[in-house]
């Protein structure tokens, strides 16, 4: 296998990207993922007209512009959607979604055939078009005016050969800092609200007969929780949770890369007033969430 080989193994080639922007009626709601949003498109061209890139060509200049917008955007959280074409075999037109976290890539799903290949976080996208453009790969490259992330890549390793293009389209990109940022913000308020000692009127949500629960924290720590009007206990210890304990649920769900996240917050508290995770869109029963209807200090 020759360098130019070794290279596209390396790149995936072919890589369009378009704006994906979660929303909400909401003011104080933080969706994330599926969250009902359209893609658009926003093509600014710089490329090198299928042009045999160099170390020192046009090429190479505009990636490095574009990994100093990149940078200077601080998107470390977010969800793009991609499929795969080559000359070599058969085009997978399903959409499969790539979720990355703190610059990670924490999960993919795949929603139709599996395709035998790496993803990657925009960073790594910008290292596989240095690498092309170090082996003196011919390439056609676009990327977003804003942000620098790719648009569009295009890498033929051999011009005259049958299964010389090979790439990846990325049709949605979803940035989801505008979630962490609202997280932070809301915890932050109910660490300042310094209630250690409350109880909580909640529901979970799930496909389970509870309605409604009480549950007594002491120092920061469930200690009991019990059917509202009754002395029962629910019958499931994950249901006994704080404030601080639904904070970590909410963030945990994120980070891992559920595919949907939702979650309300009180205005003055901070505290979460409701919020929905969704592991995967596909699988049934999987769901979780909590509705808050109220914290109140213990005495009150």
């Amino acid at each position: 296998m020759n360098n130019n080989r070794l290279a596209a193994a390396a790149i995936g080639a072919a890589l369009v990207l378009s704006g994906l922007t979660a929303c909400s009626d909401s003011p104080d709601e933080v969706v994330t993922g599926d969250g009902g949003a359209t893609s658009t498109t926003e093509v600014t061209t710089t490329q090198g007209g299928g042009d045999t890139g160099t170390p020192d060509g046009p090429e190479a200049s505009a990636l490095e512009q574009a990994r100093q917008r990149w940078a200077q955007a601080g998107i470390a959280d977010y969800d793009y959607e991609f499929t795969t074409s080559c000359e070599c075999g058969p085009e997978v037109s399903d959409a499969n979604t790539v979720r990355v976290r703190n610059g990670r890539v924490v999960g993919v799903e795949y929603q139709g055939m599996k395709v035998d290949r790496d993803v990657r976080t925009v960073e790594q996208y910008f290292d596989s078009i240095q690498a092309a453009i170090d082996s003196g790969v011919a390439i056609d490259v676009t990327y977003e005016e804003q942000t620098g992330r790719p648009i569009r890549v295009f890498l033929d390793t051999e011009a005259m050969a049958a299964d010389g293009g090979d790439g990846t389209e990325l049709v949605a990109f979803d940035s989801l800092g505008e979630f962490r940022e609202r997280l932070d913000a809301a915890r932050a308020a109910w660490s300042e609200s310094g209630l250690v000692d409350y109880s909580i009127d909640h529901s979970p949500v799930c496909f389970c007969p509870i309605d409604e629960l009480v549950t007594k924290v002491v120092g920061g720590e469930a200690t009991s929780t019990v059917v509202s009007g009754t002395n029962n206990p629910p019958g499931f210890d994950g249901w006994s949770m704080s404030i601080d304990d639904m904070f970590e649920e909410i963030e945990s769900a994120f980070d891992s890369g559920a595919a949907r996240v939702t979650a309300t917050f009180d205005d003055r508290m901070g505290y979460p007033t409701e919020y929905y995770v969704d592991v995967e869109l596909m699988m049934a029963d999987e769901e979780y969430g909590m509705v808050v209807r109220s914290v109140s200090p213990s005495g009150d």
